[in-house]
């Protein structure tokens, strides 16, 4: 018999996260920055793919929203889908190698994925002098979240046994 992928603890499972994502949105880094992908780094570290790449896009959208910026639509083509796909990336790599090879790979990616799938294709849309002071303030951001997901995962990892 074929196993379910989209089990009620699966769903429950994101829902939590989801919800941490969004209290996360609240907690600012800096101008356009915040610890909204944590939750979804720490789900794809510890939880894997599926629930990583839908806390992180989902996650991203609802902060967009609740920061005022889901009317902007350019950001609804390049931010969900690459946040998803770090996720991906960020949970494969995660899992593929060892330590301490894993962290390196995982955080390299998730962070260059970020910054540069969400930001890039914006370039195209309002230009590369108005994108530009983006770029560093986002790696930051995502390098914070990441970090602090795989941190928190670590330890969960460590104490769950």
């Amino acid at each position: 018999m074929k196993e379910k992928v989209w089990t009620t603890i699966r769903i429950a499972r994101i829902t939590v996260l989801l919800g941490l994502s969004i209290a996360g949105s609240y907690i600012s880094l800096g101008p356009t920055a915040a610890l909204d992908s944590l939750a979804g780094y720490f789900a794809a570290a510890y939880f894997g793919l599926p629930e990583g790449a839908v806390v992180l896009a989902l996650g991203c959208f609802f902060s967009h929203f609740s920061k005022g910026l889901i009317g902007l639509i350019p950001i609804v083509w390049t931010s969900y889908p690459a946040m998803a796909l770090a996720g991906a990336a960020f949970a494969y790599t995660y899992r593929a190698f060892n330590k301490p090879l894993n962290w390196v790979i995982s955080l390299t990616l998730a962070v260059f994925i970020n910054t540069f799938g969400v930001l890039f294709p914006l370039v195209f849309v309002w230009g590369l002098s108005i994108m530009l002071p983006y770029f560093p303030t986002l790696a930051y951001a995502s390098f914070i979240n990441a970090f602090l997901g795989l941190l928190l995962a670590e330890a969960v990892n460590k104490y769950r046994g």
